[in-house]
């Protein structure tokens, strides 16, 4: 603005700004000003976007700063065209910092009957290894008459185990916790075994919308009510600190004598009047429209304009209907591929750039089946670390597919890639290309280690279209043997 002061202005405007977007040119190596309000940007941690409209090499200030973000390469197209993925990108970002106070409230409930009748995602038992008694000891019989019998895995658990019921009992898993002898325990102890619990419980993978417990240390003769308060200040705490499962709706105490029953019901109405725990405050994503995003796209691009070489003589596009689409929580999944919240996919893709060809092919042809797919050609997003949006997308992933050729066996990308989904625990299908088996294992030692244990499958004379419904057909078999490993 006319008559301040003009650093002041840049400072806050930057402290202001979600987003930097840097129009690279050989200029850009030569101009202090840039370099002090990238460096400004890179100091708040704001979300910087490389636009690359000239291909030269930065300084190695520059690189430095932001040397590991994504960059938006605008010399392979129409600057028209880079300009309006550009802009939709931004658009995207921004709709992030449009939030609302959502406050998480799980209900809470007592129940008068058997631990092994009530049904819940999880129930969890509490055990010590040296006397089993109790709860603890009921679940196990009930599980051994029934055909499961895990004590010999319990005793080699240190801490906690985690196990399908199978059936055995209504709900469909069982936390065993281990904890010291309860003559030992007392009140704050209690408190801290179910907040860890339902901590623990936090970190699989499982859909858990209803947690059952009992009560801790009765046939020790500890106060009920007192463990009752124990155990609501344990469970507070992780709901506070938001340390539960994503998906959690309900937490039931189940007590089988009808006369403690009554004596707990009463007293938690006194200690939870509302019947529900509340979390702290939390800043959500709110969900916006399309009018919104589409007058935001259209000052994106203006702006853009403004700042590009000619920017008077290119027109200004409408905002693409998608953008509105890909915000709908009912379509983000099918819809929209480089969304900033990370979403769930069944395939991540591996390769290298020589090989991008084929892994478009086999994503497209993946993706008309039905399944989803992330791979760098399309859902890369610039600004963004590399690396964070590459492991982000490997953990939300449940297949990890390696395109396996000269070119990708020397690459420490793809090996990285590999290395990681093992460690996570994720499976695999190899595809190999220009490569034979044998020839890619003593090539690798250390990828045949990890994907040996999963059959390749090779591209014949360089036509992936002759083996796509063979990759459907993996793809899909290793997809329901993992959801009824998750089930079962």
């Amino acid at each position: 603005m006319p008559g301040q002061n003009y650093t002041e202005s840049i400072y806050k405007a930057i402290e202001k700004s979600s987003i930097m977007v840097v129009i690279f040119s050989h200029n850009i190596n030569n101009s202090v000003h840039a370099r002090t309000e990238i460096e400004r940007a890179f100091n708040f941690q704001k979300i910087i976007i490389p636009f690359r409209i000239e291909d030269f090499e930065p300084s190695q200030e520059i690189h430095y700063l932001i040397g590991n973000r994504q960059w938006f390469d605008a010399l392979n197209q129409p600057l028209d065209t880079s300009i309006d993925k550009l802009a939709q990108t931004i658009a995207r970002f921004t709709h992030d910092k449009i939030k609302k106070i959502k406050i998480k409230k799980v209900a809470f409930s007592i129940h008068n009957t058997s631990i092994c009748s009530f049904t819940s995602d999880v129930v969890i038992v509490w055990y010590n290894q040296d006397i089993m008694a109790g709860i603890d000891k009921m679940v196990l019989e009930h599980m051994r008459k029934n055909g499961v019998d895990i004590l010999f895995n319990l005793s080699q658990s240190t801490d906690f185990l985690l196990v399908p019921s199978k059936g055995t009992i209504n709900s469909r898993f069982v936390l065993f916790m281990n904890v010291k002898a309860q003559q030992s325990q007392n009140c704050g102890e209690i408190r801290e075994y179910i907040r860890r619990a339902v901590k623990i419980l936090s970190e699989e993978s499982i859909l858990i919308k209803h947690i059952s417990i009992t009560l801790q240390g009765l046939i020790y003769g500890f106060d009920e009510i007192e463990i009752l308060k124990a155990e609501l200040a344990g469970l507070s705490d992780a709901v506070g600190a938001r340390q539960f499962p994503k998906h959690l709706e309900t937490i039931s105490i189940i007590e089988n004598d009808t006369a403690r029953f009554d004596r707990l019901k009463n007293a938690l109405h006194t200690l939870l009047p509302e019947g529900y725990i509340q979390g702290n405050p939390e800043e959500v994503i709110e969900k916006n429209d399309q009018k919104v995003l589409s007058s935001r796209f259209d000052r994106v691009k203006k702006a853009l304009y403004t700042f590009l070489p000619n920017g008077g003589n290119h027109g200004i596009a409408e905002c693409p209907q998608e953008i509105g689409k890909s915000f709908d929580t009912d379509n983000i999944k099918k819809n929209d591929r480089t969304a900033v919240t990370t979403e769930f996919h069944d395939v991540f893709i591996s390769y290298v750039e020589e090989d991008s060809n084929i892994a478009v092919e086999i994503a497209k042809s993946l993706e008309k089946t039905g399944f989803s797919i992330w791979y760098y050609e399309r859902d890369i997003l610039p600004g963004l670390p590399y690396f964070d949006q590459v492991i982000k997308n490997i953990d939300h992933s449940k297949i990890v597919m390696v395109i396996i050729s000269s070119d990708s066996l020397s690459s420490s990308q793809v090996y990285n890639e590999i290395t990681y989904a093992h460690e996570r625990g994720k499976s695999f299908i190899p595809i190999l290309k220009d490569i034979s088996h044998i020839e890619f294992q003593n090539r690798q030692p250390g990828w045949r280690m990890i994907l040996g244990p999963y059959t390749s499958i090779r591209i014949p004379e360089g036509n992936v279209g002759h083996i796509i419904d063979k990759i459907i057909q993996g793809t899909r078999t290793l997809l329901q043997n993992k959801t009824l490993l998750n089930e079962s």
